[in-house]
């Protein structure tokens, strides 16, 4: 299995906050969630990041692949990710039910998934990722330089974890993805 990486933490988000009162879509990054809720940060944004007059649009996604639920019930409103676009069916269905509070019906599916979300959490990321991606048919696992590809070994070991979890996926019910327009 991966080993963990441990992510440096971005400026303090009220750093960046006022960009989101513009009129193009401006990010807050924040790479971990630890010591702060999202209810937290908004409320740190709401006191006095905003001009006088000018509604709030903001809305928080999470970018942690193995923290998605977590997010979710914290506040999280989207999930930027890596990893979904494997299995996407799985991680819409996922999103949506954590989204509507259903967490029991969420973790079939979560810890199905978390093994394979936590290739995301190591330095080769980005290999394991397209790797993953090219064994679902979906990408392909080339890199560019300094990236290199996985070594066999590390392929071979993780086409059987993904292999191991394809072949006892739970179901899903498949409904279309709703589009929100936004009006950030």
């Amino acid at each position: 299995m991966p080993r963990s990486r441990v992510a440096k933490p971005s400026p303090v988000p009220t750093e960046d906050a006022s960009s989101a009162v513009e009129e193009n879509f401006h990010p807050i990054r924040r790479q971990t969630l630890t010591g702060m809720t999202l209810d937290a940060l908004r409320e740190r944004i709401l006191r006095g990041q905003f001009p006088e007059g000018k509604p709030l649009r903001l809305n928080v996604f999470a970018g942690m692949d193995d923290m998605i639920v977590e997010a979710i019930v914290m506040g999280a409103s989207g999930w930027i990710a890596s990893l979904v676009n494997a299995p996407p069916a799985k991680s819409v269905e996922l999103v949506r039910l954590a989204s509507a509070g259903k967490i029991k019906e969420a973790r079939a599916i979560y810890d199905w998934f978390l093994p394979l979300l936590r290739l995301d959490t190591v330095p080769e990321f980005v290999q394991y990722i397209k790797f993953v991606q090219q064994e679902m048919n979906c990408g392909s696992a080339l890199v560019r330089p300094p990236r290199l590809e996985l070594q066999p070994s590390t392929a071979a070991e993780t086409r059987t974890l993904l292999q191991d979890h394809l072949s006892r996926r739970p179901s899903v019910k498949s409904r279309p993805m709703a589009v929100a327009a936004a009006t950030i």
